[in-house]
């Protein structure tokens, strides 16, 4: 199961006539499900209780919680009793509606962002209700125990969701804005890049930082982005009244070498940098003027650094028409995660939805920057607001083709893995021209090989291969990813009609049938591989 699990276990007291079917405690799960579970074991430690008296304790309960275990008027969980003849126990299952809990963090985050945007101190309720869900459980279960949560089962749980891709294309769209910025002013202020290249390279450590599920460390480059920005942005305006490229190329490297206070009053500063900085550049002959000397007499005359800070923010807003933007409650949420909020011991999702709305409104607020920006200088500038559509994995047609491939492997084992071997050779012979050689696909194939188990829990589908490539790719050439997909593509094509004769592939949609394949190319690369290289090696004896 992809789903991330707290630090706890369940545990089957001693004296128990009930076992727990599942000993893992899902993260964001309401806790009174597992409540109901403890209760019900110690229950059982002293009463005689059937499988009939459970479900009317557990339908009394859903009732008296419905608010916490209900979404859309439909349980998320529902606990059963099932008698093991082997264990000569009765199990207690918790059964989850998996489809209908997504929906539910889906719908809090949105929620929680609500509250954020007109308050950035509300944050602090997003890791509130994680802890305490996770706080809930600790008494009634058992103590912590010390793991050690892997990442990339939970970004494959993310890419599972679609939040992955979401958290991505919002990630690019601010990195677009920067040099939509970049693009208007370069020609003319061609020192712009001195400060967009810093803020590109500030957005590509954001996304390496999603690729690794760190949500803590995300609040902390957003901030500087933001403190980034607005500097340019500031710099940029008072330059106009000397030369803006000019203060752009010296600010970005005063700022550096400065050990001068920061002013976080917006009004102050403007006063003291155009009072200050008008006496320097009077003070040198237009012949003599090199960036360098002028960086030094900045230093000398101690010039003010701008300090970005809540209030400097709502001043900017105001000056400037930005208050749509939200800047100050933006700066704020950050502030509030980057000074209270470790890393959780665990990954939470609803963590994650979250920090995808609050980035959804952290992109449409630069994006106003930018604008702004552009105006300053008489160019008009729109740019599209950032919208989170559902990218989502069809798990039913998955599920439908994990079942189909389970059916056609069972029953034509034999047939299938030769029919795999002899399409990889064919392919390999009449196909001189593919990059990525068919073996070396299989090969690929090998590396993530799996069991029917780990597909049926979604921990394997058909994109996991181009995860491996673009792991790759820097060891490579970079068109390895669409590469390996030629030539998938192009062994699917040979095997799809050597399969039609089964009819429950053969109802399959095209796609589904490509994916199959995948499934069967997971599971039987290994032995065809290793059949391969037996023959390959009595030929060259």
């Amino acid at each position: 199961m992809l789903f991330p699990a707290y630090p706890l276990l369940l545990v089957t007291p001693r004296k128990s006539k009930f076992k727990i079917g599942a000993r893992r405690v899902y993260v964001d799960l309401p806790w009174q499900a597992y409540s109901f579970i403890g209760m019900i074991l110690y229950k059982a430690q002293k009463e005689a209780l059937t499988a009939e008296d459970v479900k009317k304790e557990w339908n009394a309960y859903l009732k008296s919680h419905k608010k916490a275990l209900s979404y859309g008027g439909k349980p998320m969980v529902k606990v059963v009793v099932r008698y093991d003849k082997n264990l000569k126990k009765c199990i207690l299952l918790l059964r989850i509606n998996w489809s209908l809990f997504l929906e539910y963090l889906e719908e809090k985050a949105k929620n929680l962002m609500i509250e954020v945007d007109k308050d950035g101190k509300s944050i602090m309720k997003v890791y509130g209700d994680i802890w305490n869900n996770y706080f809930s459980g600790i008494g009634m279960i058992s103590a912590p125990q010390p793991t050690y949560p892997n990442f990339q089962r939970f970004i494959k749980l993310l890419k599972r969701t679609g939040d992955y891709y979401q958290l991505i294309k919002l990630i690019d769209e601010l990195k677009e804005s920067v040099e939509t910025l970049d693009k208007i002013l370069k020609e003319n202020y061609p020192f712009i890049r001195l400060h967009t290249l810093n803020l590109i390279m500030d957005i590509e450590y954001l996304k390496n930082l999603v690729n690794v599920a760190n949500i803590p460390a995300s609040y902390l480059l957003l901030r500087n982005i933001l403190e980034n920005f607005v500097k340019i942005f500031v710099y940029f305006d008072l330059g106009k009244y000397i030369d803006p490229n000019f203060i752009l190329a010296v600010m970005f490297v005063y700022e550096y070498e400065s050990m001068s206070n920061r002013v976080f009053s917006l009004k102050s500063f403007k006063s003291k940098f155009i009072k200050k900085c008008s006496k320097i550049i009077s003070s040198i002959s237009s012949n003599e003027v090199n960036i360098l000397d002028i960086i030094n007499k900045f230093l000398e005359k101690e010039m003010p650094k701008l300090g970005v800070n809540k209030g400097l923010l709502e001043n900017l807003s105001k000056d400037y028409g930005l208050e749509d933007a939200n800047l100050a409650n933006i700066y704020n949420a950050c502030s509030q995660v980057i000074h209270n909020q470790p890393p959780l011991p665990f990954y939470s999702l609803l963590e994650v939805k979250f920090f995808k709305y609050f980035l959804k409104r952290y992109v449409n607020s630069i994006k106003i920057l930018v604008e702004k920006m552009c105006r300053l200088l008489g160019v008009d500038v729109e740019l599209k607001r950032a919208r989170l559509t559902p990218i989502t994995v069809d798990v039913k047609s998955i599920k439908k083709c994990i079942k189909i491939a389970r059916e056609i492997a069972r029953s034509y084992e034999s047939s299938i893995m030769e029919t795999i071997k002899m399409s990889i050779l064919k392919l390999e012979v009449e196909r001189p021209d593919i990059l990525i050689r068919p073996l070396t696909l299989a090969c690929l194939f090998y590396l993530v090989s799996t069991n029917f188990k780990r597909i049926k829990n979604l921990e394997f589908i058909e994109e996991d291969i181009y995860d491996v490539a673009r792991i790759l790719q820097p060891f490579s050439f970079r068109f390895v990813e669409s590469e390996i997909g030629n030539t998938l593509s192009a062994l699917q094509e040979i095997i799809i009609p050597r399969l039609e004769k089964y009819s429950n592939f053969a109802s399959l949609s095209l796609e589904e049938k490509r994916r199959v394949i995948s499934y069967l190319l997971s599971l039987y690369s290994p032995y065809i591989i290793t059949d391969l290289f037996k023959t390959w090696s009595v030929i060259h004896r």
